[in-house]
């Protein structure tokens, strides 16, 4: 693995911290982004969106990498198979997750 590690601040995984192991580079544990907040949007999912958290991500956010917020805030593992249609889900406000990215 390379001497270093470059994760987009807008990854997921930006707040993992990171360790040597050997000569390898190994991705701790992933801590959750944000919380939920009574200002949180509840939408309820779309038939176009069934199993497409990136295209909920692009509509709320115009970022399909940003689906991942909304999997951690909804304790969503599997879009493919947890995303139905008619399923609420909390949608954090564009400015919360802008601070949470920010504060990484």
């Amino acid at each position: 693995m390379s001497e270093s590690v470059t994760i987009p601040r807008t990854s997921e995984y930006a707040t993992t911290p990171v360790y040597r192991s050997g000569q390898d580079l190994v991705l701790g544990l992933r801590r959750a982004s944000i919380l939920p907040d009574p200002s949180d949007r509840i939408l309820e999912v779309k038939q176009a969106f069934e199993g497409r958290l990136d295209l909920v991500a692009y509509d709320v956010y115009q970022d399909v990498n940003l689906w991942w917020v909304i999997a951690d805030l909804n304790k969503i593992v599997d879009p493919m198979t947890e995303l139905r249609a008619g399923l609420r889900i909390r949608i954090p406000s564009p400015a919360r997750v802008r601070q949470a990215i920010i504060n990484t």
